[in-house]
């Protein structure tokens, strides 16, 4: 009985020690001499057009990090459209984001000064680019 209790703790300290330890040492080993992909893109391609939708509500805290975070990309920026809605915020999330649409002019923001739900936001920032001749290769995020 002894015996198959030491057996079974060995075991479980080995399954630690490859979890923490040897597993990332492996990979660490078989990834040696991969280069990194930089451009996940091939330039002559015709890329199609990307449309980012974001509902703000009270983001003061995170919308800076989150617009700069969308804006460091390899994609190329003439073929992103942002349109931010912000539903009714009541902090400073209006002031961040137009200060960043002045900036940027692929940012189009709308403020909404009655509350509308995440949703209903999506709803109003899509019939806004819905006549704007979208194809099929378009995309939205």
């Amino acid at each position: 009985m002894q015996l198959a209790l030491q057996i079974i703790f060995w075991l479980c300290i080995l399954l630690l020690l490859h979890s923490y330890v040897l597993f990332p040492l492996l990979l660490q080993l078989l990834a040696k001499g991969r280069k990194e992909n930089n451009v996940v893109y091939v330039p002559s391609v015709e890329l199609p057009h990307v449309y980012l939708l974001m509902s703000a509500y009270n983001e003061q805290k995170v919308i800076q990090e989150n617009l700069e975070s969308a804006f460091d990309t390899s994609y190329p920026l003439d073929k992103i459209s942002f349109y931010i809605g912000s539903d009714n915020s009541s902090d400073e999330t209006n002031q961040i984001i137009t200060a960043f649409a002045a900036k940027y002019p692929q940012v189009k923001f709308t403020p909404y000064y009655e509350r509308n739900g995440k949703s209903g936001v999506l709803n109003k920032l899509y019939a806004q680019i819905a006549g704007l001749g979208i194809t099929e290769r378009d995309v939205f995020i």
